[in-house]
């Protein structure tokens, strides 16, 4: 079962991106008075494992057409989404395997990028441990933030990787695999706690619901896979595929702080 649910939390991140009522955005604008210098960057929580998944596939069709028949129906509504649920934890982790044989780290990757990419707008950024491991599926940030010791914060960013690997649309022929990575983030005021922006990133966005009040990212057409046998027949380039969609994504996060 913990396959299974961890293979599926990039599935589960597409699917509110899609479908979820989510809070308006909240553009950055430097606050009157107030010069933001140096950055608290949380250190991001992302999930440990990539993951490969469907934005729809024939076992999800399958459940949704039986789920509103009954406890029958909904008996073997379940049934057919574990098993679709099983399917994309297998793939989930013949990626992560192909990853670790590629020596990636996924999570290193994003943070450099992305404290790299404040830098480069002026920011000077502190680390900042995060407290506690969130569980997916309740609050999406921390509650409340603490500079360490010694350190002078004049804003906290938050961010949260809800899932990144490669994502197709369908199993048809023509959706192929392609990298996607989800990122929710939060600036708040160490000064008054007011939150200074507020915005998400979507790298490769499958499907328009729900993106309105979304950063997206087109993915890189160079890195495309028929199917996943494809993808796992070329790690290399796989790899760097997912690379450069975290990067990109990292350097998007920076960006929303211009």
């Amino acid at each position: 079962m913990t396959a299974i649910k961890r293979g599926a939390v990039l599935a589960l991140a597409l699917a509110v991106a899609a479908c979820a009522q989510q809070p308006k955005s909240i553009p950055f604008v430097k606050p009157v008075g107030t010069e933001i210098q140096t950055i608290g960057l949380l250190v991001p929580d992302m999930p440990k494992q990539a993951s490969a998944s469907l934005a729809t596939s024939p076992g999800k069709n399958a459940a949704n057409a039986v789920a509103g028949a009954g406890l029958i129906g909904l008996a073997v509504g379940l049934v057919i989404a574990g098993v679709d649920a099983g399917i994309e934890s297998n793939r989930g982790d013949s990626l992560q395997e192909l990853l670790d044989a590629q020596s990636f780290d996924a999570p290193d990757t994003f943070t450099t990028a992305l404290q790299a990419s404040l830098e480069e707008k002026g920011y000077q950024v502190v680390s900042v441990p995060r407290s506690g491991q969130r569980q997916r599926g309740t609050e999406r940030f921390q509650p409340t933030y603490t500079a360490p010791a010694g350190a002078d914060v004049d804003a906290f960013l938050d961010v949260i990787v809800e899932g990144y690997g490669y994502g197709a649309a369908s199993t048809s022929s023509s959706a192929p695999f392609r990298p996607v990575v989800l990122v929710e983030t939060r600036l708040v005021s160490a000064a008054n706690k007011s939150v200074l922006m507020r915005d998400d990133v979507v790298y490769n966005p499958m499907g328009n619901g729900g993106l309105q009040n979304r950063v997206t990212i087109p993915p890189a057409p160079q890195y495309s896979f028929a199917d996943f046998d494809t993808l796992e027949s070329a790690p290399e380039k796989a790899t760097e595929g997912l690379d450069e969609a975290l990067t990109k994504t990292a350097e998007t996060v920076g960006t929303l702080l211009r």
